[in-house]
């Protein structure tokens, strides 16, 4: 999932791309499920299990 915020696990939008993923989370549900949320640079932003 991207989104247009910037900065990376260490930027300032870290907390936003937590709550996206765990939104994310919420709605889905798999034995191994992964969901990742990056930035407009394609970094990291956050990672969650669902």
């Amino acid at each position: 999932m991207f989104t247009d915020f910037s900065g990376g696990l260490a930027g300032p939008h870290q907390g936003q791309g937590k709550l996206i993923a765990s939104a994310f989370t919420s709605c889905y549900e798999s034995d191994n499920g992964l969901v990742t949320v990056y930035d407009k640079n394609g970094e990291v932003l956050a990672n969650a299990n669902y």
